[in-house]
């Protein structure tokens, strides 16, 4: 009989992977920083008014957003506002009806649809947009998505943009 004694190991059910696929998820987590610190940038620009900066960096995020392997609501909607912010209305609206067509009251759809029809002077798509969001909010504010809270303020203000606050 072997001196070593065998223990059994007993490990927490987590979300996260306990593989060693390091190799491969870690160029996946990598893009997806890229792309998510791209669009910070380019948002962080648009709030100051750097339209040359905008313009330079645009792409970069556009480029960075597809070459994910995956591509999330929230990430689509990041998309959706870099071509909104180039003034890329027809990509914009694209985004937004792709998200909707995955979940059909999303509001960060709603919201991105509403924005990429005004860029494109469609008011009355804004307003069939704005509509909607108004119409749906309550049930998907009780969905408690992550997206809706990282994304609070740009809800807030389209909120009252819909509402004719703003």
């Amino acid at each position: 009989m072997s001196d070593k004694k065998k223990y059994a190991v007993y490990l927490p059910r987590t979300d996260f992977p306990m593989k060693a696929d390091l190799p491969q998820r870690e160029p996946k987590r990598l893009e997806a920083w890229k792309a998510d610190r791209l669009y910070e940038r380019i948002m962080v620009y648009q709030e100051a008014g750097k339209t040359d900066s905008v313009m330079i960096f645009a792409p970069m995020g556009l480029a960075a957003h597809e070459l994910l392997p995956s591509i999330d609501l929230d990430r689509r909607y990041h998309a959706g506002r870099i071509a909104e912010a180039a003034g890329l209305s027809d990509m914009a609206l694209a985004q937004a009806d792709t998200i909707l067509q995955q979940d059909t009251d999303h509001l960060l759809g709603l919201i991105l649809g509403a924005r990429a029809a005004r860029l494109g002077n469609d008011e009355t798509k804004a307003r069939t947009f704005d509509e909607r969001l108004l119409r749906v909010l309550d049930a998907q504010r009780a969905r408690q998505l992550p997206e809706y809270d990282q994304h609070r303020a740009e809800i807030e203000l389209a909120l009252r943009r819909a509402r004719g606050e703003s």
